[in-house]
């Protein structure tokens, strides 16, 4: 069994925010996936960048989120939402990554978060290590699949 999580900002405003999280699973064949999406007024201190590298809902303390939503996410076709989410794990388990902080720009690698590591992060090391060009292909395949679950949202 692997789990990946894909975090997005969806809209900022000011200190007001929305965020979605969509929280992947794979035991074998069965793949699962629950969207969550936070919306609420950030506190300025969560402003600040270590503090904003942390996954949603752990910035509770900084953030007041004023509604958390938790549903079952699937995508357009079920076997191409599967296939999605199958080829994610498959590429970042390879690389040990579990979760990815989508940047704004698609042409830019969001943090990364690596598997037994508590926060999101980009590093020089982390690029040397994965390489840029599988970081890359991490991140297209979460677009692909937070594409799916817009889709159906």
């Amino acid at each position: 069994m692997t789990d990946f999580q894909i975090l997005r900002s969806v809209a900022k405003s000011g200190l007001r925010f929305v965020d979605t999280a969509v929280d992947t699973k794979v035991a074998g064949e069965v793949v699962s996936a629950v969207l969550t999406t936070e919306k609420g007024v950030a506190n300025p201190l969560g402003k600040v960048p270590i503090i904003a590298m942390t996954g949603l809902g752990s910035g509770s303390f900084f953030n007041r989120a004023n509604t958390i939503v938790r549903q079952p996410a699937t995508g357009g076709g079920v076997g191409s939402f599967d296939d999605a989410v199958q080829a994610l794990h498959n590429l970042a388990s390879r690389h040990g990554i579990d979760g990815i902080k989508l940047s704004e720009n698609p042409a830019e690698v969001g943090l990364v978060r690596v598997k037994g590591e508590l926060g999101f992060g980009g590093s020089t090391a982390l690029n040397e290590r994965v390489g840029k060009e599988a970081l890359l292909r991490i991140d297209r395949a979460a677009r692909l699949v937070q594409e799916f679950v817009d889709a159906r949202a």
